[in-house]
């Protein structure tokens, strides 16, 4: 489903909440991702609330201004908070609820909530991901900065963080019986067209490019714009008139200038304003310095 919503922060929550997550269901072994019915059934059941939102977005704005950070990660979870806190069809249990043993904190629950009666602890994460090796290895795709990669994330999402939602210091504070589901969404990007077998085929994958790779064309055509943190959800067709200059700003017109940008920021995300694709500029070094050290292929039962 799309929205044509106006405010950039409905429409960044609104991504957040129709997006498919970049990972099929079932793809990656022991990783319980949010189902997709119970997604479909949130999109479908809040258009009304999104398109009220957006007619007057003031307690959205006025919720964030309290909560201000550029941190992508905690941008989004602050969307998702607001979301959980004033959808008619959901109610919020706990947020950023610390889980304590021998009076030492032992992890964080993201969220827990009650839909239909069910309750549910949600871990949730945005990510952007670059494959640097061309296939299925978690290991080697890469976060922008090179200090992530996708194996990284979900062992520890398995291993520690969902996990913690049904663990006895838990459930003994609580008194709450919760079933854990990871919330991912986000962008992979590749520079081939070879397909991995934990794809969601409803997700769309980026393209990344080295500097050298770089059509001169994309250089030239004033349409596309680099977005900054931690405004990178910007996936539904947006007119250039409605893009905030705060939020963006033109691709340079010269690869000298593209070529600087790269040396400040390390990867550049940009957005095509015609087609609404995504894609990441890195330096041709990119790819070599950020080959991961050798870990396991597969994530623990």
């Amino acid at each position: 489903m799309e929205l044509k919503l106006k405010d950039k922060h409905v429409r960044d929550l609104f991504w957040l909440i129709a997006s498919p997550s970049p990972i099929k269901e079932y793809g990656v072994k022991g990783l319980p991702l949010l189902p997709s019915l119970i997604q479909n059934n949130w999109v479908t059941e809040n258009t009304d609330f999104f398109i009220q939102l957006d007619a007057d977005p003031s307690a959205l704005h006025a919720f964030l201004k309290e909560r201000t950070s550029t941190r992508l990660g905690i941008y989004a979870e602050f969307l998702l908070h607001y979301f959980f806190e004033h959808s008619p069809y959901i109610q919020l249990i706990l947020h950023n609820y610390q889980v304590i043993e021998n009076k030492q904190t032992i992890g964080e629950v993201d969220f827990v909530i009650e839909y239909k009666g069910n309750i549910m602890h949600i871990e949730l994460a945005v990510k952007y991901y670059l494959d640097t090796q061309q296939n299925d290895l978690l290991e080697h795709w890469i976060g922008p900065s090179g200090n992530d990669n996708l194996y990284k994330k979900i062992e520890r999402v398995v291993t520690h963080q969902l996990p913690l939602g049904s663990s006895p210091m838990f459930r003994k504070q609580t008194k709450i019986y919760a079933t854990s589901y990871f919330w991912l969404r986000g962008v992979f990007f590749t520079n081939t067209t070879k397909e991995v077998s934990w794809k969601n085929p409803k997700a769309n994958f980026g393209r990344f490019y080295t500097f050298n790779e770089l059509p001169n064309e994309m250089i030239i055509n004033s349409n596309h714009k680099v977005l900054q943190r931690p405004h990178w959800m910007m996936d539904t067709k947006v007119s250039i008139d409605t893009m905030d200059d705060r939020h963006s700003f033109e691709l340079p017109d010269s690869m000298e200038e593209v070529q600087e940008l790269i040396n400040i920021h390390g990867a550049l995300l940009v957005k095509c304003l015609e087609t609404s694709n995504l894609f990441f500029i890195v330096s041709d070094e990119w790819t070599e310095s950020y080959v991961s050290s050798t870990l396991p292929e597969s994530i623990p039962d």
